[in-house]
């Protein structure tokens, strides 16, 4: 094992620079996959997520400042940031997890699914009431604040969407038979 020499900072092995980058190519780097970490590549295409590292990486790093390191060094030993090396040696200490936690997904809804009882009952007595009309039935009778989108996410995971009926749609838009003659240039 070699030991590269930084000025003022500990010394860093070799071989844990090589494992960093082994496991930055194995999960892609960067999720653009290019020399930046932003979720849009040129041109405004959506790239996805960032995968987290892996939990033995993840011990590594707690067993690097176990042994001594600071956690920004360790963070430069093992070519991470420093944020995340300070994160995760608190959940482990707060917890004695190593794990990453999930990413994405809904994490507001079960306030929304407190008033659940509420939201079912009114639907039952006016079959027809608005998103706008809950919300509004909402914030009167329990003070609870919601925006109408948020409601039909909570009817939507509870499969209660109603589509229109034929005999309730608007009449559609006057068709024209042939252009206007007014409006039709005709060549000279």
């Amino acid at each position: 094992m070699f030991l590269s020499e930084n000025a003022g900072a500990a010394p860093v092995a070799d071989t844990d620079v090589l494992e960093h980058n082994l496991i930055c190519r194995s999960h892609g780097g960067f999720p653009s996959g290019e020399k930046s970490d932003s979720a849009c590549a040129p041109g405004g295409v959506r790239r996805g997520m960032a995968k987290s590292l892996s939990e033995d990486f993840r011990s590594r790093v707690i067993a690097a400042v176990d042994a001594g390191l600071s956690r920004r060094a360790a963070a430069a030993r093992f070519g991470i940031g420093a944020a995340s090396a300070i994160r995760w040696v608190r959940e482990w200490r707060d917890s004695g997890t190593t794990c990453a936690k999930p990413q994405g997904g809904d994490r507001r809804s079960r306030r929304i699914e407190a008033y659940r009882e509420a939201i079912l009952e009114a639907i039952e007595e006016q079959m027809d009431i608005t998103l706008v009309e809950l919300a509004e039935r909402l914030r009167m009778k329990h003070g609870a604040v919601f925006a109408p989108s948020t409601i039909w996410r909570f009817l939507d995971r509870h499969e209660m969407t109603f589509k229109k009926n034929g005999a309730r749609e608007r009449a559609g838009a006057a068709r024209r038979c042939r252009a206007a003659s007014r409006l039709v240039r005709r060549p000279a």
